[in-house]
């Protein structure tokens, strides 16, 4: 399921080029790029790892370092790196993928008593919203 999410949001959204690249982090000279840390912590979120710490112990399957580009860092350089990014960059780029998602009619408003319906050919992944919305985003079904 992550890696039908990782393709969609490559193809779809051109997430690496349009908004992981254009993020940038007040370090003067990284070791790391801030692309490698911001994919892990996409990552994390997606697979539903609930710190730094427990995306680390994961951190030697090949799947992630053909994904991230390189192998993937410590704990607390992504702590340092997060804590250095350029909020507004990284706002953009939210803003960017929303509109992306609206456009291609990806977002569905959930009422509260609806239910979502179960389909084979079809995945999806719930986002809540700040104020205490629910949407969800509909993955295309394999081809």
């Amino acid at each position: 399921m992550l890696r039908r999410l990782l393709r969609y949001a490559e193809k779809v959204l051109d997430l690496s080029s349009e908004v992981l690249d254009r993020v940038t982090d007040a370090r003067p000279q990284p070791r790391t790029p801030t692309t490698l840390v911001l994919k892990s912590a996409l990552a994390m979120f997606w697979a539903r790892l609930g710190s730094l710490n427990a995306l680390e112990t994961v951190s030697t399957a090949r799947f992630w370092e053909r994904w991230l580009g390189g192998a993937m860092t410590s704990a607390d350089t992504m702590g340092r790196v997060h804590a250095a990014v350029n909020a507004g960059q990284l706002r953009n780029g939210i803003h960017y993928v929303y509109s992306r998602l609206k456009r291609n009619k990806a977002l569905i408003r959930m009422s509260p008593a609806c239910s979502p319906t179960s389909s084979r050919s079809a995945a999806s992944v719930a986002v809540e919203t700040a104020n205490g919305g629910t949407f969800r985003i509909w993955l295309p079904g394999r081809r």
